[in-house]
């Protein structure tokens, strides 16, 4: 893979709730009526029942970690997943089709009554051939679009894998030859949803059917619904702060971007946990917020200190890369790193809640017994993850 860089130096006000992650089976609920026409809604099962939310209030992270703790995999070698948009051994982020504990499962759900929807033999040749003998009452699923905001080439694609005839593709933005639209009947299907880069990917699909008899009488095509994914922390980040609308603006939502205009981009509000929807350098929860400088003294050793808190790298492909630098006099040629001392701890028990994501940071250099004036600053660097 290539490898480029962000650099930033060191929001939105809206109405609307940016949307929440779900982490556990979800199924895209599909259903039609006669009067109303289509619906589609986010179907999860807290505690055994059915419970339905609009996708404009959901997104679906995927976490950019190696398989099982996360979902992302390599690329196998054989060219039947070139549709993927990555090299073969390059990586690509996975919601699959059989569940990985703590992670998104989406499938599609059709819980229509029976007799709504016509039956008919289908024809499409990615169905097996059982299901082409049998007549059955379609939904036909087509994508309209993917709205991609990142660094790559925001490829997706959407597929089915079998054991002995590799996989069925349905969708794929980086290969013209698939038609685009996913075939499924019966109440309820799983697929592999695949993306080419770390970023927001928002989905647009529209539904049709047939009421029949055989293909008579078809259904309208259904509205575009939107279904959101959030692939790595920083696009989790943005998902969880932005609305859907917003999420498709780089000028809101972007890593370099600054609509609040409080002079921190989006990538500092996300590095040090501030609150991207207010004008100030507010943090999210104490013990986050923008570096501090102060002067400590040990053993008779003046130290020029930073103390901020630094988000914990984990397993994924390009975390987020903290510098910190001191400066005698702002000048530019003066900033740098000689003689830093940097120590890493955890919070203290107080601020527990912190540690599964954040770690605290002292940086500092000592500058002797003098009583000079001195600055200091973090440098955040993103590494973007391009094919």
């Amino acid at each position: 893979m290539k490898r480029g860089w962000w650099t930033l130096l060191m929001l939105v006000t809206a109405v609307n709730a940016a949307p929440r992650a779900i982490r556990e089976h979800v199924d895209i609920h599909w259903t039609y009526d006669e009067q109303d026409g289509w619906t589609c809604l986010a179907k999860t099962e807290p505690d055994g029942g059915d419970f339905f939310e609009e996708l404009d209030d959901v997104y679906f992270p995927i976490d950019d970690a190696p398989v099982p703790a996360g979902m992302r995999d390599f690329r196998p070698e054989e060219p039947s997943y070139d549709f993927t948009g990555v090299a073969p051994g390059d990586s690509v982020w996975v919601a699959g089709q059989q569940e990985l504990a703590g992670q998104v499962w989406v499938g599609f759900d059709n819980s229509q009554a029976t007799g709504v929807f016509g039956s008919y033999q289908e024809t499409d040749l990615r169905l097996s051939q059982a299901d082409r003998d049998m007549a059955q009452p379609w939904i036909k699923i087509t994508l309209v679009g993917v709205t991609y905001q990142g660094a790559g080439s925001g490829a997706f694609s959407l597929w089915k894998d079998a054991t002995f005839t590799g996989p069925t593709v349905w969708f794929s933005t980086s290969d013209s030859t698939h038609p685009d639209t996913y075939l499924f009947q019966g109440s309820h299907t799983h697929v592999n949803w695949g993306f080419a880069a770390p970023g927001i990917y928002r989905v647009r699909l529209t539904a049709s059917a047939y009421l029949g008899p055989g293909q008579s009488n078809p259904t309208p095509p259904s509205p575009e619904y939107v279904v959101t994914f959030a692939v790595g922390d920083f696009a989790q980040w943005q998902a969880s702060h932005f609305t859907g609308a917003e999420l498709e603006s780089a000028a809101i939502c972007g890593p370099e971007a600054d609509p609040d205009g409080d002079g921190m981009k989006n990538l500092v509000e996300f590095g040090f946990g501030l609150d991207p929807r207010k004008g100030t350098a507010a943090p999210l929860a104490e013990g986050l917020g923008l570096p501090k400088m102060m002067r400590t003294t040990v053993q008779g050793v003046i130290y020029e200190t930073l103390e901020y808190p630094r988000r914990r790298a984990g397993e994924q492909l390009a975390p987020l890369i903290y510098t910190p630098q001191f400066s005698a006099n702002l000048q530019a040629a003066s900033w740098g790193q000689a003689g830093v001392i940097t120590e890493v701890t955890d919070f203290p028990a107080a601020l527990d809640s912190l540690n599964p994501v954040w770690e605290k940071v002292t940086s500092k250099r000592s500058v002797g017994g003098g009583s000079t004036r001195g600055f200091g600053r973090v440098m955040l660097q993103s590494e973007v993850v391009q094919p």
